[in-house]
């Protein structure tokens, strides 16, 4: 009659072997993350903005209540378009609030407002901090119409 047994020296090597593995490739996974960032990040007024590749020649707007907005290179459609950083996940109101704009502009369609063209967050759910609004350039902005324009009647 055979008996196997398994000594614990063999199965302790087993295990710690498959740690080293899985560190090894957490490391190359982290690796490939910061080499991702580094080719696909800009950094504007001490803000990252992870859009790349796709939008590049990052240049400062302006900031409002809601985060930064930058102008960008849409390399798909060779157009500059408006991008806006939001970071809603500081705050459970910043989060309705985010959700409520993207809920409004995604079914509004009309010629006089601005739809959104894209949304850029993380792939990985775990690293997802921020939420960036591609939409149309436009000239200026409803505050900056409404203090420097008169308005008449009809508008």
């Amino acid at each position: 009659m055979n008996i196997t047994t398994s000594s614990p020296s063999s199965s302790s090597i087993d295990s710690s072997s498959v740690v080293v593995k899985e560190e090894k490739e957490e490391e190359e996974s982290k690796r490939i993350i910061n080499d991702q960032k580094s080719s696909t990040c800009e950094l504007i007024k001490d803000q990252v903005f992870e859009v790349g590749p796709r939008y590049t020649d990052l240049k400062y707007i302006g900031e409002g209540a809601y985060g930064m907005v930058v102008s960008g290179s849409d390399n798909r459609t060779n157009q500059r378009v408006a991008i806006k950083k939001l970071s809603p996940f500081e705050h459970q109101c910043f989060c309705q609030r985010t959700l409520r704009e993207i809920k409004i502009l995604a079914r509004l369609k009309h010629e006089n407002i601005i739809n959104i063209q894209d949304i850029i967050r993380s792939s990985v759910f775990e690293q997802m901090k921020d939420i960036y609004l591609v939409q149309q350039l436009m000239e200026c902005d409803m505050y900056k119409l409404i203090k420097h324009q008169k308005l008449s009647k009809k508008n």
